[in-house]
């Protein structure tokens, strides 16, 4: 609550109530798209002399009941981005975007636009589950190889049709699905698939307020995309963390380092400590 501008969070809040929208996962929902338009080989450093980078994406899970408006929030975050007055063609197109496919589909958007968009509305047509349709012609993404894709890491693969050689690009994570479904995603795995999401759930009964006045609000997130596509950097970057940036990161890491010494982080399993490992990004 305290990290959102006043601005953002008065128009979340608006849009939220009016639409029946969890606010968190609205904000992710914002957060999530505004990260897929900076340019594809931007890199994160916490620190000028810091060798580990981190891409902008931001990979999300997110847990909600059947009848949370799942689907229009979705529409909502897409529409930010593809019916934008100023999204490239590429983005107005969704020549990148999927809701499923194979490792050839994803890496082909790749090699394509630098970019791949992996959004959906239901996320048992997206990750195998106990709830997915079994049959001919369905594909699912496998977990242990979107390690690489929603952190964006370089990927090298060869065939009989040839090779691809992939090391910049971004990669949009954004999937919901109930949440029981959503939680099976999650279960631990050696590949550690979990501990590079943020999540974000729902409650059963997000309250809505159909009376209440949010255009407003949804042109000026709408403007503010419209923005970034405008001032957008056209060349890769590298960014560090501002001074104010910089305390709130050391405030993270200490925490979990003193939380690590105590009774509770010593005895905590090796799949929630992989987790906060990734506390930086």
């Amino acid at each position: 609550r305290n990290l959102v501008p006043l601005p953002f969070a008065d128009a979340v809040r608006a849009l939220a109530k009016g639409e029946g929208w969890h606010p968190e996962c609205l904000v992710q929902e914002i957060g999530v798209r505004a990260a897929f338009v900076e340019h594809h080989g931007t890199q994160l450093k916490a620190g000028e002399h810091e060798m580990h980078k981190r891409c902008p994406s931001i990979a999300c899970l997110r847990g909600a009941s059947a009848s949370a408006r799942k689907s229009s929030l979705k529409t909502f975050g897409d529409a930010l981005i593809c019916k934008n007055s100023a999204s490239p063609a590429a983005f107005a197109n969704r020549d990148f975007f999927l809701t499923d496919g194979t490792l050839r589909g994803i890496r082909d958007a790749i090699v394509g636009y630098n970019r791949c968009a992996i959004v959906s509305d239901e996320c048992s047509n997206t990750y195998e589950t106990p709830w997915s349709e079994k049959g001919k012609g369905i594909h699912y993404l496998q977990r242990s190889k979107m390690c690489t894709y929603v952190n964006a890491e370089a990927d090298d693969s060869c065939t009989g049709k040839g090779g691809d050689h992939i090391s910049e690009y971004s990669c949009l994570h954004s999937v919901t699905g109930q949440t029981e479904a959503i939680e099976w995603i999650l279960s631990p795995t050696i590949g550690g698939f979990c501990k590079r999401m943020h999540i974000t759930f729902s409650p059963d009964e997000p309250h809505c307020n159909n009376m209440q006045q949010r255009d407003d609000s949804r042109r000026f997130v709408h403007g503010y995309f419209t923005w970034l596509f405008q001032n957008v950097s056209k060349e890769p970057e590298v960014k560090f963390l501002s001074n104010e940036a910089r305390s709130l990161y050391d405030a993270v890491m200490t925490a979990r380092r003193d939380f690590d010494t105590t009774t509770q982080g010593q005895q905590m399993n090796r799949y929630l400590k992989s987790k906060l490992a990734f506390v930086d990004t």
